[in-house]
């Protein structure tokens, strides 16, 4: 969108749990930058602000029959808007971000690919359970926890799950804990990468496991980090909120992103500031002066990340473009 002060922002939005929560914020982040009073001096405090504010939004139930519409509303490519659950919010992530599929999902066809990915995790959740019920019952720690998002998903569940989680808890939740949120009006959520130009600085906004790459004279330049419920900052929060983290990286055996916009029944302690829910619409902020040097900035969500690195999707792109 272009908006005043020579301000152009660009967004990616990644809808899961279903997909009114991303096709209601595409159509209403735009303008709540504008509105913010910090819009003309601070781009950082106003994403910021933008950021909560949807939450604040989604939390009116003034709200509902908006968000129950756009629950039916396929998704569409349209202008500023992407694929796989980007920026048009289908929710379809490929890894299962949320607690259930959305409405009319389950009408869309599975193609040979996703297919194959499904029988691929089932025959590694049989493996997992061969190597535990193995003589000795071991299986190996499946890793360090925290995930600058680069890492090989499908080594790691092949290793065996996490210490102390047998494949049953993997599926059932973990260590047998349950949640026991009260559920709330909006149950959907999506995460938001967000990016603000003007005058040749760069400002982006992150919350969840989307990503914004800028391409510098061919290197891959990282705007911002994917939050994932196992990296330390991530679980500190979320602990200290009052939730849980299962061993295979689900807050309260859900959501395996801990920062997105919606998910409102993650957000109820009100002891905590919004910033500190266990589930928090807080932006990270990075700020980048444009160089002579950069080509182009890459706003995606984990559809995207989740099979190719930051700088293998660089050069998919930058070789693309010197094809014209």
């Amino acid at each position: 969108c272009d908006l005043p002060n020579n301000t152009a922002v660009f967004g990616v939005f990644d809808g899961h749990g279903g997909r009114e929560v991303s096709n209601f914020v595409k159509t209403r982040f735009a303008p709540a930058v504008e509105a913010r009073p910090e819009f003309a001096s601070d781009l950082g405090a106003t994403l910021r602000g933008a950021f909560h504010g949807m939450d604040e939004l989604l939390e009116d139930k003034s709200n509902l029959p908006v968000l129950q519409e756009l629950k039916a509303v396929p998704t569409t490519l349209t202008q500023g808007g992407g694929a796989g659950g980007a920026a048009g919010g289908g929710g379809d992530s490929a890894d299962g971000d949320g607690e259930g599929q959305g409405e009319g999902q389950r009408e869309r066809a599975v193609s040979v690919e996703e297919a194959v990915e499904v029988f691929q995790k089932l025959l590694t959740l049989k493996r997992m359970a061969a190597n535990a019920n193995a003589p000795g019952g071991a299986a190996a720690a499946g890793g360090g926890g925290a995930s600058g998002g680069e890492e090989d998903d499908s080594a790691q569940a092949e290793a065996g799950p996490p210490a102390g989680g047998s494949p049953l808890q993997l599926l059932s939740g973990g260590g047998g804990r349950m949640c026991t949120l009260p559920p709330s009006h909006v149950e959907a959520g999506c995460t938001a990468v967000v990016a603000a130009v003007r005058d040749g600085v760069l400002t982006v906004a992150n919350a969840g496991d989307s990503r914004a790459v800028l391409c510098r004279g061919g290197e891959a330049l990282p705007l911002s980090e994917d939050h994932k419920p196992a990296q330390a900052r991530e679980l500190a929060r979320i602990e200290a909120a009052g939730g849980f983290v299962t061993p295979q990286g689900r807050i309260n055996g859900n959501l395996n992103l801990s920062r997105a916009l919606g998910d409102l029944k993650y957000k109820g302690n009100t002891a905590v500031a919004r910033a500190e829910q266990m589930i928090t619409a807080e932006p990270d902020v990075k700020v980048v002066r444009l160089e002579a040097s950069d080509e182009f900035l890459l706003l995606a969500c984990d559809g995207v990340w989740d099979v190719m690195t930051s700088q293998q999707c660089v050069d998919f792109v930058r070789e693309r473009i010197a094809k014209g």
